[in-house]
């Protein structure tokens, strides 16, 4: 799994917001609202950092 850092990641509706971008694409994901990080497939993250990009954050590999 590759963990992607989003610290613009804030409150639930945040979560929701990245969970549905990587649903919509066919990425599994786990997410730590806290930690602000979103773990998916290793040869998934490019794709899922788009989608997070696309969502309206700032994701860092």
């Amino acid at each position: 799994m590759k963990e992607i850092h989003v610290s613009d990641m804030k409150c639930i509706h945040c979560q929701e917001k990245i969970e549905k971008a990587l649903r919509r694409k066919g990425i599994p994901a786990t997410i730590d609202l806290e930690g602000k990080t979103v773990s998916v497939p290793e040869e998934q993250a490019g794709l899922a950092e788009e989608a997070i990009r696309q969502a309206g954050y700032t994701p860092t590999l």
